[in-house]
């Protein structure tokens, strides 16, 4: 059974990245990224309350009970805000963009509307790492929303439990299980969408190994960095989705995240 919770992953005593010019993306270390956060020890896992920007130039850390809340950038300074919850929030554009306390409780937005979803213990929601959109899962259909008007959503994937999104330059890269015909019958996929007019089309499908959980994308590159859940040796690929190819990499330690190269221990 593969994880399917967000959570990042790092390799021991190894930086990889998909080298291309197109990407300032690399694979960061724990070990560095902990050295660029600051008050690390106010959550019990730090890790759970990271959130990077799509370009990878800016971190966000927090919030904790006492809703502090970083932005942290690759040269590590950072500024501090106080968020509007405990629980998780999501900041772009110089303001927060939503945020919740819990999902029982409703997801509040910037312009006041709370979501309710139908059933938080069997739906799914998930935000864009530009918290411009995101989804929605409940019962066996998907929907895809903008963060300016969180009602109507702009396309849906039926027999598709998305969790994780990913949206650059009008792109959207979906990641999810489409189910056929049955819940015990599923292919793990990529889905590529852009929007055609007033339209948002789904112009290509990418399969994923079954054997692998999704730990980070790089939308750039088109690289996708999978573990290999394995209790006695846990293993790292990194899939180039347009080539193709799947290379391993080694043995996973904690996590790691792509992050730009400025990130990297000075």
């Amino acid at each position: 059974m593969l994880i399917l919770k967000y959570r990042l992953s790092i390799l021991s005593g190894l930086l990889f990245s998909c080298v291309v010019d197109a990407s300032d993306l690399k694979i960061i270390e724990d070990k560095y990224v902990f050295q660029a956060l600051p008050l690390r020890s106010m959550v019990e896992n730090p890790e759970d309350k990271l959130f990077r920007s799509t370009n990878g130039e800016r971190l966000f850390f927090g919030p904790n009970e006492e809703k502090d809340f970083f932005i942290i950038r690759p040269d590590f300074s950072y500024k501090q805000l106080t968020a509007p919850s405990t629980g998780k929030a999501y900041y772009a554009d110089g303001e927060f963009q939503l945020w919740y306390d819990s999902i029982k409780e409703g997801i509040h937005f910037k312009n006041k509307y709370v979501l309710h979803l139908e059933d938080p213990l069997r739906d799914r929601f998930g935000v864009a790492y530009d918290a411009s959109h995101f989804y929605v899962y409940h019962d066996h259909v998907s929907n895809i929303f903008s963060v300016k008007d969180p009602q109507t959503p702009l396309f849906k994937l039926e027999g598709v439990f998305v969790y994780k999104l990913i949206v650059s330059a009008d792109v959207f890269w979906v990641f999810g299980f489409e189910y056929l015909g049955h819940e015990f019958s599923r292919t793990h996929r990529l889905f590529k969408f852009e929007k055609f007019n007033d339209d948002y089309l789904a112009i290509k499908k990418t399969n994923i190994p079954d054997t692998y959980s999704v730990l980070d994308f790089d939308p750039f590159s088109k690289c996708i960095l999978l573990l290999n859940d394995s209790s006695l040796a846990p293993q790292v690929a990194e899939y180039d989705i347009e080539k193709e190819t799947l290379k391993s990499i080694g043995i996973v330690e904690d996590f790691s995240i792509y992050l730009n190269k400025g990130f990297l221990a000075k």
